[in-house]
Parts: structure tokens; sequence; C-alpha cells
């Protein structure tokens, strides 16, 4: 039993002596909130895991007392196996789970409290969520996009997890989605003035892709509607990438990123005129906006 504990010991200063100087800070704090901003593929829950082993180790906090809550089961698996990896068996003790698992054991659990208000809370499982998605495209409109939406189900859950995560509610979508197909409405003409420049990309092509660019460059300066936060219009997308494919071009010589954006950006109609791509994405956006507002009432 010594022994085992002198291991998990000598695991831990391990896994903490690994941490940089910033780590180190936010698992040093013990007292009073922390928030740690940092990208996928950096450390976070490793950062956690060590956080959760140091109040352990420093505190007279039992396994018990701590919660942990993240976004996916994957996250909150790997979380465990972690801690496992740090402090032994006693990682089972401390609760690790999914906001919304948690949210419903805390229903099920204190049902006098919940029901209380008069609202009967009922959690949703994932069962319950998929009948509520299909019993909306059920009524949906043979002309929606997402009518044969039923068939991929788990794709529709994870694009209203996303929206959810990035806090952007049913009417901020329908207006990201709306801005956006006026964008290509109002490009899309100038696009097809430049066509002769647009059939093939050469060298021949810049002058008019030049042209294009000063054209849009006040669409790209037109202020984001409120609440978008990180997300950037069609119009802030379309000039950055524009501009560094003709930048690319005058450093290298090359129209291989004018190529890329030509592919990335451009469409032909049933007449074959050059349009801006990206219609039917907004249109499917809209449709899902519609779906992720009546799923949330019918939650």
């Amino acid at each position: 039993m010594k022994q085992a504990k002198t291991l998990q010991d000598e695991r831990y200063q391990g896994h903490l002596a690994a941490l940089n100087k910033q780590q180190r800070l936010a698992v040093d704090t013990l007292d009073g909130p922390v928030l740690v901003i940092a990208g996928p593929g950096t450390g976070k829950t490793q950062l956690l895991s060590v956080r959760i082993a140091h109040i352990l180790h420093k505190t007279d906090a039992l396994p018990q007392n701590i919660l942990c809550l993240t976004f996916s089961e994957s996250a909150a698996l790997n979380m465990r196996q972690r801690l496992v990896d740090i402090i032994g068996q006693a990682a089972y003790d401390v609760t690790i789970s999914t906001y919304h698992a948690f949210g419903s054991d805390l229903i099920k659990g204190a049902p006098e409290i919940f029901n209380a208000t008069g609202l009967n809370f009922n959690p949703t499982d994932e069962l319950g969520s998929d009948q509520i998605l299909r019993q909306i495209i059920d009524k949906l409109p043979y002309s929606d996009p997402l009518k044969r939406a039923d068939n991929y189900i788990g794709d529709l859950k994870n694009i209203i997890s996303d929206f959810k995560k990035a806090l952007l509610t049913p009417a901020l979508i329908k207006q990201l989605a709306k801005h956006n197909q006026q964008f290509i409405k109002t490009v899309t003409p100038m696009v097809q003035a430049q066509a002769a420049s647009l059939a093939r990309v050469s060298k021949a092509s810049i002058s008019g892709l030049q042209s294009l660019a000063a054209q849009t460059a006040s669409l790209a300066t037109e202020p984001t509607p409120a609440g978008f936060g990180q997300w950037q219009s069609l119009a802030h997308l379309w000039q950055k990438q524009l501009q560094a494919a003709l930048e690319d071009f005058a450093v290298s010589g090359k129209t291989k990123s004018i190529t890329a954006w030509k592919s990335a950006w451009l469409a032909k109609d049933d007449q074959a005129r050059f349009i801006v791509a990206g219609q039917n994405v907004v249109v499917k956006l809209r449709a899902a906006a519609d779906i992720y507002e009546q799923y949330q009432q019918q939650l």
C-alpha cells in the first residue's frame, strides 16, 4: 500500500514538473476562479487533471468534493483516464461528467425540487432527443432542404450542439444567413462582369480580380451584425481570402492560390454563368436554424 502511494506521488510530481509556466500558474492558484484560454491540442485536459491532483495534494478536499464538467462523453472518459494515471483509483470518486448528464442527474435526484415549479421536468435522453427531431422533420414541407435530414439525425444534433457551444441563438443564425444571402446577391453581378478574367485563371486574370477586390472591399468593412461575436460574415471571409490570394501571387508570381480561391468561392448556375458559391449552404443554414428553434421549444 505504501509502495503504491509512493508511486502515485512520483507520477503526480512528474506531471507537475512537465507543466509550462502559465500552466503551473493555473494549477497553483487554488483559491478563487481561474480562466484558461487555449486552443485545441494545447493540453487543457492534462492541465485540469493535474490541477485536480494538486488540489487533493495541497488541501483537505476529498475526491468526492470535486466536480469536473465537459462537453462530450469522450472528453469525460479521457479526463478520467488521465486522472487515474495520476492519482490511481481515487479518480473514480471524482465526479467527471458532461453538462447534460450532470444536469439530468440533478433533476432525477431531486424531483421534489424541480417539480415544485409545476413544470414537471423530465430530462430528455438520446432516444427522446432523436424522436423530437424526427417529429419536427416529419412536419416540414417537402420544399424544405432538410426534409430528408431524418437520415442524418446525428449530423443535425452535432450542428445544434455547435450552435449552442458558440452561443448562437436561432434568431442570430437566421440573421447571419440573411446577411450572407444579401452578399451573394450583391456580388454575383460583379463576378459575372469579370467572367473573361475568371474563365481560365492566368496572369492575365490578375487585373480583373484586383478590380473585383476593390469593388467588394467596402462590403467587407461593413460592421458585422451585433451578436455574431467571433463569427465573421461571408463578406469578411471573401475579402480576406481574395486579398491573400492576390498577395501570394504578387510574391510568388504563380496563380496556384488564385485557382484555389476560385474553386472555393465560385460556382456556375444552370446557364453556365459564374456566381458566388454558397447559396445552398445559406438556405440550409436558415432551415437548420428553424429546426433548432423548434427543437428548443420542444425541449
